[in-house]
């Protein structure tokens, strides 16, 4: 049987070339607003724990050295990868996912709560453990989150079909603009002011909209999945190795992700960097915040409807190149004077608004290159992909510390305009080839 680089739509009555047929799926509308609502709420919450202002900021409050913050796109990336690419063959199995989102969002809540409580008590504890505890906490949340994202896509991809998961990236993205930027405003430019009192009040809020969003993705109608009867040979064909082993676009995918991450391993030290370069106060880091989340919700208008109209890989494609302008922006603001300088860095943070976006196209497309049954398979593999560079975040703060910003900055962007260009590997597998078949690992599985 000849492989294939992507997943083959089973309607053979299709010509080759012509986008598959929108098979019906039960109560997809229905289930794409709650989905959409789930997601808002989702970002809420994620609002107030950015990674690229609220963390970094927290860690430089409680620590300072650029190498400790090195440390958290490590432990973010790594918790969530790792853990779900162990598991991922055990998923095929589970009959409905929408539980498995609420538990993974609650946990998420419930570890901000806990973040709460070590806040308000952190005067007990030996100074020395409240950023070590600080960054326990951020790797156990990570690791909900890995699940939940490997559960979340398995979900969509059950109810939601190809040429509608960019409205619902749409959706839920432009929708949650407005609370996102009322609330980051109102709120956290008055608790930024006071971070002693302030970060309780975040965790607390983030811990709210993790809540919530566990509680609306109860409401998804999904279907009861029966569970399949699997060979012994197909279930080693779920896990990750065997396919890589099968899927030479998996394998190109895996290795943009690795370079799109390594440009991604700035993200903490942006608002370090322009801190160093002047003086930035509360209503500085407000601004980034807002500027972020509008950005997010704004290029979600035209990604999302590029992403259903034209393909992930197109939508991929530019919105990578596009996240590069991030360090290109922070070099040459912070070459202006400082007065002007700190007028201007929020435009830094517009392209960082893209990197959101990329990680839910990559994985949408994840989604598209095999037979349902792989999801949380390809899923976990595109998850490490973004992960694995972050391993060496440390000694990106090192390098920063030793050398310079403007080098490290300089090799990220490059690294990212590399991830750009491989996209042209790629196939588009929204369209089906002629004499095309699904690859070696998922041939011969279960109807």
């Amino acid at each position: 049987m000849k492989r294939s680089t992507c997943y083959q739509h089973r309607d053979l009555s299709r010509e080759p070339g012509v986008p598959e047929a929108a098979s019906v799926v039960p109560w997809e509308w229905a289930n794409l607003w709650v989905l959409a609502v789930h997601q808002i709420f989702f970002r809420l919450g994620w609002l107030f724990k950015t990674e690229t202002v609220v963390i970094p900021a927290l860690v430089d409050y409680v620590a300072g050295p650029a190498w400790v913050r090195g440390w958290l796109p490590v432990l973010s990336r790594l918790g969530q990868s790792l853990p779900p690419l162990l598991f991922c063959s055990k998923f095929s199995g589970i009959s409905r996912f929408k539980w498995w989102v609420a538990y993974c969002t609650g946990a998420m809540s419930g570890i901000f709560l806990l973040a709460v409580l070590l806040w308000i008590t952190k005067e007990q504890w030996p100074a020395a453990w409240v950023c070590p505890a600080i960054l326990l906490l951020y790797f156990a949340f990570f690791v909900a989150n890995g699940f939940y994202q490997v559960f979340f896509g398995s979900l969509q991809g059950k109810l939601i079909r190809p040429e509608r998961r960019g409205l619902l990236l749409q959706l839920s993205t432009f929708l949650g603009t407005i609370p996102a930027v009322v609330l980051g405003w109102f709120l956290l430019r008055r608790w930024f002011a006071d971070p002693e009192v302030g970060f309780g009040y975040i965790f607390l809020a983030a811990a709210g909209g993790f809540a919530l969003s566990a509680i609306v993705s109860l409401v998804a109608r999904e279907p009861k999945t029966p569970r399949p009867a699997l060979s012994g040979q197909f279930r080693e064909n779920l896990t990750w190795s065997a396919a890589l082993a099968q899927d030479a676009n998996l394998r190109w995918l895996l290795v943009i992700c690795l370079f799109a991450s390594a440009g991604w391993m700035l993200t903490p030290h942006y608002q370090a960097f322009g801190r160093a370069r002047f003086e930035a106060t509360p209503t500085h880091l407000t601004y980034w915040v807002i500027t972020q989340s509008i950005a997010v919700g704004v290029f979600s208008l035209v990604a999302g409807p590029l992403a259903d109209r034209r393909g992930n890989r197109l939508a991929m494609r530019i919105l990578i190149f596009g996240s590069a302008a991030s360090p290109l922006f922070a070099l040459g603001i912070t070459s202006l004077p400082s007065s002007c300088a700190g007028n201007w860095y929020w435009l830094v943070y517009l392209p960082l608004g893209l990197a959101p976006l990329v990680t839910r196209v990559i994985l949408n497309y994840a989604l598209e290159l095999c037979e349902p049954a792989f999801h949380p398979t390809y899923q976990s593999i595109a998850n490490l992909g973004l992960a694995l560079p972050l391993v060496f975040s440390p000694l990106f703060g090192w390098m920063i510390d030793v050398t310079s910003f403007e080098l490290v900055f300089t090799l990220a962007a490059l690294s990212v305009l590399l991830a750009g260009g491989l996209t042209f590997r790629l196939t588009e597998p929204r369209y089906r080839v002629a004499g095309t078949s699904l690859s070696g690992a998922q041939a011969g599985m279960p109807e």
